[in-house]
């Protein structure tokens, strides 16, 4: 069993904000790292996530402006829609958000780079191994 240690904090200037630390307890994990390189299309790369629980993509460069987002990604199949990385890092946690994906396993990542430059990405999955 491993355990993956996860934390989020949020703060509205002059507002509101929380804090959470909380602990997710897997069977599995897999770590991967990846330079996507400029102009990029559909570069697979393959990921076990049978029984997904657990998903982290961290990008070394995201866009600072949505619209004009360079890097995004598709699930298990290149024809597929693409999700935007918009952000330094998209964090899918338990079987409700990781089952925004629409997948019942993931098998493999589709990775696009729009932009000129390599950007490298990292992903942490957690998973069940006897789902």
């Amino acid at each position: 069993m491993a355990v993956i240690t996860w934390t989020v904090k949020a703060e509205v200037a002059n507002g509101p904000s929380f804090n959470k630390a909380t602990t997710l307890n897997v069977e599995a994990y897999e770590k991967i790292d990846v330079v996507i390189p400029g102009g990029e299309t559909d570069m697979e790369v393959t990921v076990d996530g049978s029984g997904l629980q657990f998903l982290a993509i961290r990008v070394d460069q995201p866009a600072t402006i949505p619209a004009q987002t360079p890097l995004s990604y598709k699930v298990n199949d290149a024809g597929g829609d693409a999700i935007d990385l918009d952000q330094p890092v998209q964090l899918l946690v338990g079987s409700g958000a990781v089952g925004l994906l629409g997948v019942n396993s993931l098998d493999s990542l589709f990775f696009t780079n729009t932009g000129a430059d390599n950007a490298t990405v990292s992903i942490l999955v957690g998973r069940d191994a006897t789902p």
